[in-house]
C-alpha cells in the first residue's frame, strides 16, 4: 500500500534549495574556514587558488575526475615554458598550462600519487601535498624517493574561498 503525501513535490523543492544553499555558504559567507575544516576530512580541501611560493604565480586546484589537478590561472610576468625538455612545447605560454595531476586523496590531509611539472625548470617530479592548515599548502616534488626533493608552501589566494571574487575597486 502506497501512501501519497501531499508536500512530497514541495518537500523535493525546499532539499533542493537548502542543499543549493549550503553549497553556495562559502561563495557568500564569512563561515568559509568553518566549511574549509569540513571540506578537508572530504578530500576536497585543497580546491580553489593557491599562490606559489614566490608568489610569481596562483595556481587553481580543481578535481578531475577522482583525482586533483592544478593549473596556472595568473603569472606576474607573462613568459614561455622555455625550459621545456620537448622542444615542440617551448613556445606555449606557461598562463593556462596545466603543472599538476593525478593527486589522491589518502586521508590525514594528504594527497599523493601525483606529478608536478615545474616550468622554471622544465621537470616533472612525483609529488606529495601535505594541507598545512587552511591556508597553507606544502608541496614535496621529488625522483625515485621522497626523501630526495624538496618542498615549497604555497598561500591560498583570497579570492579562492569559495571562488568569490573581491569586487572592491
Amino acid at each position: 500500500m502506497t501512501t501519497n503525501f501531499p508536500y512530497s513535490g514541495r518537500l523535493k523543492i525546499y532539499t533542493a534549495m537548502l542543499a543549493f544553499a549550503l553549497l553556495t555558504l562559502p561563495a557568500a559567507s564569512p563561515a568559509c574556514p568553518l566549511m574549509t575544516a569540513w571540506v578537508a576530512s572530504h578530500g576536497g580541501a585543497i580546491d580553489g587558488v593557491w599562490f606559489n611560493q614566490e608568489k610569481d604565480a596562483k595556481i587553481q586546484i580543481y578535481g578531475c575526475g577522482n583525482k586533483f589537478c592544478g593549473s596556472v590561472v595568473w603569472v606576474k610576468k607573462p613568459k614561455l615554458d622555455e625550459k621545456n625538455p620537448t622542444p615542440a612545447l617551448r613556445h606555449r605560454p606557461v598562463l593556462g598550462l596545466q603543472i599538476m595531476q593525478g593527486f589522491t586523496y589518502k586521508g590525514n590531509k594528504q594527497w599523493t600519487g601525483g606529478k608536478i611539472y615545474d616550468p622554471k625548470s622544465g621537470n616533472t617530479y612525483s609529488g606529495m601535498i601535505k594541507l598545512a592548515d587552511s591556508g597553507r599548502l606544502r608541496l614535496r616534488g621529488y625522483v625515485l624517493f621522497s626523501l630526495f626533493g624538496r618542498t615549497a608552501t604555497w598561500t591560498r589566494a583570497p579570492e579562492a574561498c569559495g571562488n568569490r571574487k573581491d569586487t572592491k575597486k
